[in-house]
């Protein structure tokens, strides 16, 4: 507005600037570095271009950094960060140059003298706390971990999710402060996870607690959930030796007094000298000698915790073996894996990871098998009695789910892959690796249950027999013959009936047709009538046959799952995340709806009775028995 003569006053108060200042513009450049934590790239807000965002508010995450270099000599700049100056410091160059943090405010300005090098607005955006809940009480698995289901959230990413233990009761014979197991290091913004902990070591195992989950973001903000009260699962060992070391370890825990520290010793110096009881195991040798000479020579207060250390370790190699190791081998690999997804690890680091789970699965799958096939007489009675089902998990299956996680992940489905993962590690923890203890009641039903499966066969062969003498053209059958069948097959209806329970026995109906059939048999073959007399035992053995499979399924309800079972406790999905529910369809894998599983039904229920008449070749009855194998 002054028209020529602003410029003209203005050179005579300072001629320089008039002159230098348009023929050597000052070359600025300043920038903010956001923490490294967060991912973001640095912010330019000066170049020798000119500035930048001058109008705009500047969004600044807590924690930056301003950095900012001015390529001139002269006289010394000043930053401004909202009222606060910082001097600019020259280099042996002479140029300027400063870095501080910006810790708040809405403006910073670069001046020279009088002089405005360049403004700008920001806004200073806060890190927030993380935050962190469960998703589900906290339970115990079939190898009795603890699963924990959660989730949690951080605007630049959680560093660690911890969970809190804490004890509702105190043990003489143990610290009382929390515990803290570090859960995973996701480093990622969102997660949705369930993990598996094995917490049967704890010395509150069996006792109630506090549990609490705590997550950390890189800058040190912290966020918890909210607390549960849970019973730790205790394990339960079958080895006597283990009990009894399991047992020790509680006295001293609950009573650590001199007479309990001098039992526990006498006790585990006693088995030390039993090699054969614990099958020259070196290391539990070693393991039960140390503590005793421990309990006994170090009276201090440290020694009791150490020494209960030691009994349980060598009391889960007792009871499990080599299993013990390979099992904790896979859980590693497993929570090495999921961090890995969470962080979006490199192609390679996911491959190498899958490649170690899946050494460690196998070798856990080959232990687990050897000591399965030692296993008690009762164990291989329940699994030939129930274990046929074709609900199984087999080796094959786990490893698929493997190849197809390396697929997904290779393929860059993470999201995915990370599903199977979660799905592997719940069919991995709810897997049966030794037969269920059964109630007298369930003991009673197996017995029933391998009864009606040896009469079915017995009367399977009576019908053999019967049928044989109407097909032998070589001679009749003469009436010593059909007295003894007739002697057979009342001894089989005789049977029938003291294995017919009062009430709530299995499948009354179907008996009643089997001893209704019997009867039939027995009347015709007293007549003669070998052909009704088949079609009679036919129908007995299809009434056995239907008895047998309402028992086994009513069983394998009850024990819930064998070894490998797929069976879940009243989940909507199936441990590989199938729906459960026969009629529905989530858009997942196809599973049978009512329609196709009745027709199944109807399909077993016709195989039956094939098998079950006698005129038929026997090489079809024997396709037929090794089809019936796989229901």
């Amino acid at each position: 507005s002054w028209g020529g003569w602003g410029g003209k006053l203005l050179a005579a108060v300072n001629p320089a600037i008039g002159s230098t200042w348009r023929l050597n513009p000052i070359t600025i450049n300043a920038w903010i570095t956001p923490p490294e934590y967060t991912n973001l790239p640095p912010i330019m807000i000066a170049t020798p271009a000119g500035t930048r965002h001058g109008n705009n508010v500047i969004d600044v995450p807590e924690g930056s950094v301003l950095s900012v270099h001015l390529a001139e000599t002269g006289d010394t700049p000043v930053l401004n960060i909202n009222g606060e100056k910082h001097t600019l410091a020259p280099d042996e160059r002479g140029d300027f140059a400063i870095t501080e943090a910006i810790k708040g405010g809405d403006k910073i300005s670069l001046q020279r003298g009088w002089r405005n090098l360049g403004s700008w607005k920001i806004r200073m955006v806060s890190d927030t706390v993380p935050q962190i809940a469960f998703t589900d009480q906290p339970a115990a698995t079939e190898r009795k971990a603890t699963k924990l289901a959660y989730e949690a959230s951080d605007d630049y990413g959680v560093q660690t999710i911890v969970a809190k233990i804490t004890p509702k009761l105190t043990l003489p014979g143990t610290t009382s402060l929390p515990a803290e197991i570090t859960l995973a290091t996701p480093a990622a913004k969102q997660i949705k996870r369930i993990g598996f902990e094995d917490l049967t070591a704890s010395p509150w195992a069996g006792m109630p607690v506090e549990m609490q989950l705590v997550a950390t973001d890189a800058s040190g903000h912290v966020g918890t959930s909210e607390t549960k009260t849970v019973t730790l699962p205790e394990r339960q060992f079958l080895h006597p030796l283990a009990r009894a070391l399991v047992e020790e370890r509680k006295k001293l825990l609950s009573q650590p007094d001199e007479a309990n520290r001098d039992e526990a010793a006498n006790i585990m110096a006693s088995i030390a000298r039993q090699p054969s009881s614990y099958n020259n195991d070196q290391l539990v040798l070693i393991a039960l000698r140390s503590g005793a000479v421990r309990l006994v020579l170090n009276k201090g207060d440290d020694t009791v915790p150490e020494v209960a250390n030691v009994l349980w370790q060598t009391a889960v190699r007792l009871e499990d073996g080599t299993v013990g190791l390979a099992q904790d081998l896979l859980r590693d690999a497993q929570r090495d894996l999921a961090a890995a997804l969470d962080r979006n690890a490199s192609d390679a680091e996911i491959q190498q990871l899958i490649d170690r789970m899946q050494m460690a699965l196998a070798r856990y799958l080959n232990e687990l098998a050897a000591r399965m096939a030692q296993q008690p007489a009762a164990g291989n009675d329940l699994r030939q009695a129930v274990g046929s089902q074709t609900n199984m998990l087999t080796p094959q299956d786990l490893r698929q789910m493997l190849e197809q996680m390396r697929d997904l992940s290779t393929s860059g489905s993470r999201e995915s892959a990370r599903e199977h993962l979660a799905q592997l590690q719940q069919l991995l923890e709810n897997l049966r690796t030794s037969p269920p203890e059964l109630t007298a009641e369930q003991k009673q039903q197996l017995q029933q249950l391998v009864a009606f499966r040896e009469l079915a066969k017995v009367q399977q062969q009576v019908l053999d027999q019967t049928f044989r003498t109407t097909h032998d053209d070589s001679k009749v059958p003469t009436a010593q013959e059909l007295n003894k069948l007739v002697e057979q097959q009342k001894g089989l209806l005789q049977k029938l009936r003291s294995l017919m329970p009062k009430k709530d026995g299995p499948s009354d109906e179907q008996l009643s047709v089997g001893e209704t059939a019997m009867q039939g048999a027995v009347s015709a073959l007293k007549e003669g009538t070998i052909q009704r007399a088949t079609k009679r035992q036919s129908e007995a053995v299809t009434a056995l046959q239907k008895t047998v499979q309402s028992m086994m399924d009513k069983m394998s309800q009850n024990t819930m799952a064998l070894p490998g079972n797929r069976r879940t406790a009243g989940g909507e999905h199936d441990p590989f995340g199938r729906s459960s529910g026969m009629a529905s369809d989530d858009g997942a894998e196809k599973v049978p709806d009512h329609l196709n599983a009745q027709r199944a039904r109807v399909i077993l229920d016709e195989l039956q009775r094939r098998v079950g008449e006698g005129d038929r070749p026997k090489a079809e009855r024997d396709y037929i028995e090794r089809l019936l194998q796989r229901f």
